[in-house]
């Protein structure tokens, strides 16, 4: 691991740093043990304020993007544990980051409810273009992560992880995707029919996407097995997020249908979870429906 340096600040209050260090004995020292252990106790926030801080992505003459001085083309990704309801502690968030491969740190954030990570990239003028298409690769493994993180002058209060995650041989990320990219690749939208459906009596035509109707034909299969793809939280959400991204509104039924096979299953729980989403930004590659499926064996 090469020596990368940033900016550490008194506390997250001051715009002016009082000095640098060398990124990876910042995140692993155990200095700062005492001071995080009595935050994480208490959660006083005049406590988190009071603990030094640090921009990962470089040295900054002050916080402001414009004030780079030396960049350390390093990104620092946050995974709170609020994004993440299903996920029950920072280990697993750490098992479950360690699936992929340019990640070359994580640990606890300072509150011990979620964690950091710090990935490696090739060019720091693309910092945003690298966030939106980390977006995504975290999204492919199951984690929401916090889009503040696209700002290259942020700021990281201190932390201790005695079991961090660390793979001093993570990849180089060079990955950048567009939006507009992102979202084509999943709506695929190039070729559309209209889809007539029958939901509740009300039959109407919703136009969607050759690729979209795969999945729908692989939810109508759950519905005539009778099987479960709800079981697991997670997997709940996703498919809900992808009915309502193909179907807005309309999917309303569909997925009370999908969910009525889970034991638990209550019309008002399912349809408050279906407002939620409906308010939500979250987005899934349509293809975790045929994964989820043929998990429980629909497909």
């Amino acid at each position: 691991m090469p020596s990368l340096k940033c900016s550490v600040f008194q506390t997250v209050l001051n715009n002016q740093p009082c000095g640098e260090l060398e990124i990876y004995r910042l995140v692993t020292t155990k200095v700062f043990k005492p001071q995080v252990e009595r935050y994480r106790q208490s959660l006083d926030p005049d406590l988190k304020v009071k603990l030094p801080a640090f921009t990962p992505s470089g040295v900054f003459q002050r916080r402001r993007a414009v004030s780079l001085i030396e960049p350390s083309n390093i990104i620092c990704i946050d995974i709170d544990g609020k994004d993440n309801p299903s996920i029950l502690n920072t280990a697993e968030m750490k098992r479950i980051v360690s699936q992929l491969p340019f990640v070359w740190y994580c640990g606890d954030s300072v509150s011990g409810k979620g964690v950091f990570c710090l990935i490696r990239y090739k060019d720091y003028t693309l910092h945003k273009e690298y966030f939106k298409s980390l977006q995504y690769d975290f999204e492919e493994i199951g984690l929401i992560i916090d889009k503040s993180c696209s700002d290259i002058c942020r700021l990281r209060i201190v932390s201790y992880d005695a079991q961090p995650y660390i793979n001093l041989n993570a990849d180089i990320y060079d990955k950048t995707m567009e939006i507009s990219k992102l979202l084509n690749n999943r709506n695929n939208m190039e070729d559309v029919i209209l889809l007539p459906l029958e939901y509740g009596g009300l039959s109407h035509a919703v136009s969607i996407s050759i690729s979209s109707q795969k999945i729908i034909d692989c939810l109508m299969k759950a519905i005539e097995k009778s099987v479960d793809i709800t079981a697991v939280y997670d997997d709940w959400f996703c498919v809900g997020c992808i009915i309502k991204s193909i179907l807005m509104g309309s999917g309303r039924y569909l997925f009370h249908q999908v969910s009525q096979f889970y034991p638990r299953y209550t019309y008002d729980e399912c349809n408050a979870k279906y407002d939620s989403i409906m308010n939500s930004e979250y987005h899934y590659r349509y293809e975790r429906v045929l994964e989820i499926a043929a998990k429980y064996g629909v497909i």
